[in-house]
């Protein structure tokens, strides 16, 4: 599909119907594409967040009534409610629980979408939250400052959290270093965006679904649902127009090595 097929594609059908099925409303592209990468994504968050909020209204995340409680303290109890509303739901419902037009149906969410919860619920309290995606890339959660100015790595698909424990720059990307003591978090090494650019995965998952449509009953239904069924290069799109910066995050040394040693992590858990 050449450029202009693609460019095409966006401005006369995605924005205008397939984003309102997904849970956003209507973008207008003359308006999208004369922004930066990041006034694009912003774009798109603001225009998905009112479907956020009545996620996190659905399943009800504690606010913090008791004013000597410590913020981590409460960013588990969030983290936890919203990992407990998950496992009530089987790995269908869950798996498909990406975008917040079908999370309002489940009533639950997958990462990306749980985290994007999470963290605009914390958002609105106050606190300063980025978007987390270890793996890389294979895997979303956030991080939350506290009052303190320490920063914690939370995960409510897989209720886990812990304290970051570094920060360096790779390749202009910014990354947290953590060093769980909790076995069921593989990752040490996280990049991280802002809440606002997450809305890539919201996209980009779409490539996803449409592959396993192939052999799936249920996505085979979604992908009809949401009106997905050109062949489209959601990712490329994404990284070229909301995170350019991260097109060749995977090629680095260093994240080579951190998929490789977090996936073993991931493999000798499983054999426990």
């Amino acid at each position: 599909m050449s450029k202009s097929q693609i460019k095409n594609f966006f401005k006369d059908e995605f924005f205008l119907k397939i984003w309102p099925r997904l849970g956003g409303k209507k973008i207008s592209w003359a308006l999208f594409e004369s922004q930066t990468p990041i006034n694009k994504a912003t774009m798109l968050w603001n225009s998905l967040t009112p479907s956020i909020n009545l996620l996190f209204k659905k399943i009800s995340l504690p606010l913090r009534n008791d004013p000597n409680e410590t913020d981590e303290n409460y960013f588990k109890r969030v983290t936890s409610k919203i990992y407990e509303k998950n496992l009530k739901l089987d790995s269908i419902h869950q798996k498909f629980s990406i975008w917040p037009s079908v999370a309002l149906e489940t009533g639950g969410a997958n990462c990306s979408l749980s985290s994007q919860a999470q963290g605009l619920f914390l958002q609105k309290l106050g606190y300063k939250v980025e978007f987390g995606l270890p793996g890389p890339m294979s895997h979303a959660v956030i991080f939350v400052e506290d009052r303190e100015r320490d920063k914690y790595y939370l995960d409510p698909a897989n209720g886990t959290m812990c304290k970051v424990v570094g920060e360096e720059e790779i390749e202009g990307i910014k990354t947290y270093l953590i060093k769980p003591e909790d076995e069921r978090i593989p990752f040490r090494r996280v990049p991280v965006c802002s809440l606002e650019e997450s809305i890539a995965t919201t996209i980009w998952n779409l490539a996803s679904l449409k592959q396993d449509a192939v052999n799936n009953v249920e996505s085979a239904s979604l992908v009809k649902r949401f009106g997905v069924e050109r062949d489209i290069p959601y990712g490329d799109w994404t990284l070229d127009n909301l995170l350019p910066t991260w097109r060749k995050l995977k090629q680095h040394p260093v994240w080579e090595q951190e998929e490789r040693e977090s996936s073993e992590r991931i493999r000798l858990t499983k054999l426990r």
